[in-house]
C-alpha cells in the first residue's frame, strides 16, 4: 500500500520479510502513511526526531517517500497533490481487513464517509481511505496483499510468497 500514489507504479521498494511470509492479520494496523504540504521537510523531521532513513522513490512521476527503522521499512509519505495553505499534515495508520468490500459498505452505516475510494493496486492489494464518526481518517487494506507486523514497524508482503519490497 505503500504509496496508493499509483495503481501501477514501478517503484522497487525495500525489502520487508526475509524471507517471505503469507501470514495476514485482518483487522490489525499495518501500515502508516504521512500525507503533507511539505514532504521535505517533512522526511528531515522524522528522520531526525526517530534516526529513521529516508527512500524517495518515482512512482510514475510521482514521489513516494519510505521510512525505514533499522533497515526495515516503516510508513510512507506523499506529498498532497493539492496542498492547502494552513493545512496541518495528517497521519493515516492502515488496517488490514479480509473482504474489502465488506467493511467499506460498514463504514456509511456506521457514521463515517469513504474519502477516497477503493483502488486496486498489482501485486498490492485494493486500498481505501475513509473518516470515522468524528472525521478521523483511516485507510483500509484489501487482503490482496498479505501484512506482517514486526518488531520496529508494520510491514506487508504479497500473497504469492514474493516479496514486494
Amino acid at each position: 500500500m505503500v504509496g496508493i500514489g499509483s495503481a501501477s507504479g514501478a517503484a522497487t521498494f525495500p525489502a520487508l520479510n526475509d524471507p517471505s511470509t503469507k501470514e495476514s492479520h485482518p483487522g490489525k494496523f499495518v501500515w502508516a502513511e504521512l500525507f503533507t504540504s511539505d514532504s521535505a521537510a517533512a522526511a528531515k523531521f522524522y528522520s531526525g526526531v526517530f534516526s529513521w532513513t529516508v527512500t524517495t522513490l518515482d512512482m510514475k512521476g510521482v514521489a513516494y517517500t519510505v521510512f525505514s527503522n533499522a533497515g526495515h521499512p516503516v510508513a510512507g509519505l506523499r506529498q498532497r497533490s493539492h496542498p492547502t495553505a494552513g493545512k496541518a499534515s495528517r497521519w493515516v495508520s492502515y488496517v488490514a481487513v479480509a473482504d474489502i468490500a465488506s467493511s467499506l459498505s460498514r463504514v456509511p452505516k456506521a457514521g463515517g464517509t469513504l474519502r477516497a475510494p477503493a483502488r486496486a493496486f498489482p501485486s498490492l492489494g485494493t486500498l481505501a481511505i475513509a473518516t470515522d464518526n468524528e472525521g478521523s481518517p483511516f485507510g483500509i487494506c484489501g487482503m490482496g496483499a498479505v501484512f506482517v507486523t514486526r518488531s520496529g514497524g508494520m510491514l506487508f508482503d504479497v500473497t504469492d510468497g514474493t516479496s514486494l519490497f
